[in-house]
């Protein structure tokens, strides 16, 4: 499984964390291909603390020159996403730089609601935690990105045959 060292430590760390974007899609049956680990993540500080933790111990860095500590600052949060119109802090495993994690720091979904609505898949006899079909459809919606339009087409028949059974 693609990213298996990254969830399982995740996992493990107790990180209140969901799996989004391409991977999330993935687990549901949609073929198309991903190249990097999208998650939404509890933005609290403790929470925040075991994500970096966990990051620092696979050997991720940021993409951009930022101290990875930062990510814990709500004003440089909504710096960035103000100023830079940043929606997700990218991360990059420097001994592999094929292997990139996406947090999402700014979004339309309230964590709490999402965190509730997961489903649990079982990869590898790792508890990966993904996001519900209807907030991963209303994610790649909001994100209006031609490249969805595929998975999104996907993910609307499996949601109506779902809604069949």
């Amino acid at each position: 499984m693609i990213y298996e060292r990254e969830l399982k430590a995740l996992t493990e760390s107790k990180a209140r964390y969901v799996v989004i974007g391409g991977i999330a899609a993935n687990m549901y049956g949609y073929p198309g291909g991903t190249f990097d680990l999208d998650l939404i993540v509890d933005l609290s500080e403790q929470n925040l603390d075991k994500i970096i933790s966990t990051i620092k111990e696979l050997g991720y860095i940021p993409r951009v020159p930022v101290n990875l500590n930062d990510l814990k600052d709500v004003k440089k949060r909504e710096f960035w996403q103000k100023e830079k119109n940043m929606k997700a802090f990218g991360l990059v495993n420097p001994n592999n730089l094929a292997e990139h994690i996406d947090l999402l720091i700014y979004h339309t979904l309230d964590f709490e609601k999402v965190y509730n609505d997961k489903r649990i898949i079982y990869a590898q006899g790792i508890e990966v935690p993904i996001v519900s079909l209807e907030d991963l459809l209303k994610l790649k919606k909001d994100a209006n990105r031609s490249k969805d339009k595929d998975a999104i087409a996907f993910l609307e028949r499996l949601k109506l045959r779902w809604k069949d059974e």
